[in-house]
């Protein structure tokens, strides 16, 4: 049989079990594996368990019945990662990331991202003085020490917080009270002071940090509720496109070399050095609804972009229904698709595939 239908048929079947959830390994793949009764948690920090049996950790009781060689089967491990830093170094900018200021990590998976909310207050005193070194520094020292480039989306407006308008501008600009998602202050976007405070700080920010190489995204943030680019259902207090258009603008001029990244593809964003990131993966990332985040990519010819551009976003374990939902969806669509090659190359054939 031709290789290439070899391969498409593994494709094929591997993606069949995953679908059913069928369980399947090669020998050698069953020596790396360890399966244990009666034991709570058992910490890990290698993979392959044939060559590190030594080193598993004190709480196996040395009772139960099998040797380090043949231990029965359970589902319940925790394992613990070993950080290497030679592993993350050679996949940067890419990977599962956290914000330390919602505390540590639940686990130690090698990463080499984080992320972190700054307010503009911290980073602004008046119309053109920064305060970078006390609002912005500690958090870039922080990731640097912990060999991590930082994901940064500075933010004025962020529903159930304090308010992160700076207090020069406090008595110059009005503020709206609202309380969905959880009630805040939302500013006049229209208002010539906050706007150009907007523009000033930028335009700062990119003269200090461009080419930083402790930054690895800047999301442009700023604007609308959890700086995600809308104020929804208020969509009247959203400033109007020709100032979106100069924010925008103002970043992919002040940013020629650090990545950049915007919640949605608007105004000329698809055509600028610009990403997207989407901050409700699994809950509105495929779907039927333009504003979803793959449907607003292809409204705006940008679902290609990604070749040229980052992409990122965050996912709320909350939304765990429609993590199995996408999850389901992915995997189906690319059973369609290896079906659909499968089929087109071959005349006739014969799959079977157990479903109990």
């Amino acid at each position: 049989m031709d290789k290439r239908i070899c391969l498409i048929t593994s494709c094929v079947l591997i993606l069949s079990y995953a679908v059913v959830g069928r369980d399947f390994r090669t020998e050698a793949e069953e020596k790396s594996y360890v399966t244990i009764n009666e034991v709570e948690n058992i910490n890990l920090s290698f993979t392959n368990l044939e060559e590190n049996q030594d080193h598993i950790p004190s709480q196996v009781d040395e009772g139960i019945e099998g040797s380090k060689d043949s231990l029965p089967i359970s589902t319940r491990l925790e394992v613990e990662f070993a950080f290497n830093l030679e592993r993350t170094s050679e996949n940067p900018l890419r990977g599962f990331y956290t914000n330390y200021d919602w505390g540590e990590p639940v686990n130690d998976f090698p990463d080499s991202l984080e992320f972190a909310y700054i307010p503009l207050s911290n980073l602004m005193s008046g119309p053109s003085s920064f305060t970078f070194d006390t609002g912005l520094e500690p958090s870039l020292i922080a990731a640097e020490s912990r060999s991590h480039q930082l994901v940064l989306r500075p933010y004025v407006d962020y529903p159930s917080l304090k308010s992160g308008l700076p207090d020069f501008l406090s008595e110059k600009v009005q503020m709206q009270p609202y309380t969905v998602h959880g009630g805040g202050l939302s500013p006049d976007y229209n208002d010539p002071a906050l706007q150009a405070a907007l523009l000033s700080f930028i335009k700062s920010l990119g003269q200090r940090y461009d080419g930083d190489p402790r930054l690895a995204v800047i999301q442009l943030g700023l604007l609308g509720f959890w700086v995600e680019w809308h104020t929804w259902p208020h969509d009247k207090w959203f400033p109007n496109d020709d100032f979106q258009s100069k924010v925008i603008n103002s970043y992919a001029e002040s940013f020629t070399i650090t990545l950049l990244q915007v919640r949605r593809p608007i105004a000329n964003t698809p055509n600028l050095r610009i990403g997207f990131h989407d901050d409700s993966f699994a809950y509105s990332t495929l779907g039927d609804l333009g504003w979803y985040f793959h449907p607003s990519l292809i409204e705006a010819g940008a679902d290609d972009r990604w070749r040229e551009v980052s992409i990122g976003g965050n996912f709320d374990l909350n939304y765990k229904t429609s993590f199995s939902r996408i999850t389901t969806i992915i995997l189906a669509r690319a059973l369609i698709v290896v079906l659909e090659l499968l089929i087109s190359r071959c005349s006739s054939i014969i799959l079977s595939i157990p479903v109990d």
